[in-house]
């Protein structure tokens, strides 16, 4: 299975979802050092949908960060 196949980009989405939660529960609780874990899990989940979509030829970093 490629990793753009949609049953890893639905893992992949979940994923997100949940480091999303979990953010959002953090910045609830106004636990700093959560907010701060939870911030980079989203942030890399975020860098790597970025690269997967380029190395796909989806989108290139240029045109996402014009948006």
């Amino acid at each position: 299975m490629s990793m753009g196949s949609k049953a890893n980009r639905e893992s992949f989405r979940n994923q997100f979802l949940e480091e999303t939660y979990e953010l959002i529960d953090a910045l609830d609780e106004g636990d700093n050092g959560s907010i701060c874990e939870e911030s980079g899990d989203v942030l890399l989940h975020i860098a790597f949908q970025i690269q997967l979509a380029k190395e796909l030829d989806l989108f290139s970093e240029t045109r996402f960060s014009r948006t």
